[in-house]
């Protein structure tokens, strides 16, 4: 008996490219290209939710209210004289 395959309606897929690696359903990411698996029955809509709030290059998870502080690398010489 074949497998019923499910439809994918919630709107999350959007932002993903969704492909069968070795019979596996596997979602890649349209921000950061990380892999996500999304079987049918185990772990299919939540670790791709999961994701999605979670991923740092995803626009609607960039905070614009707050600014990055940008400190020198370890090692790295700065010159007094320049300005901050």
């Amino acid at each position: 008996m074949q497998k019923k395959v499910l439809k994918l309606i919630s709107p999350i897929w959007d932002h993903y490219v969704v492909e069968l690696v070795n019979g596996v359903r596997v979602a890649t990411c349209k921000y950061c290209n990380e892999t996500v698996r999304a079987e049918q029955n185990k772990n299919n809509t939540s670790s791709v939710k999961n994701h999605h709030y979670k991923c740092r290059k995803n626009p609607a998870n960039i905070r614009t209210d707050q600014t990055f502080i940008n400190f020198p690398k370890v090692g790295s010489v700065v010159d007094p004289s320049a300005p901050m």
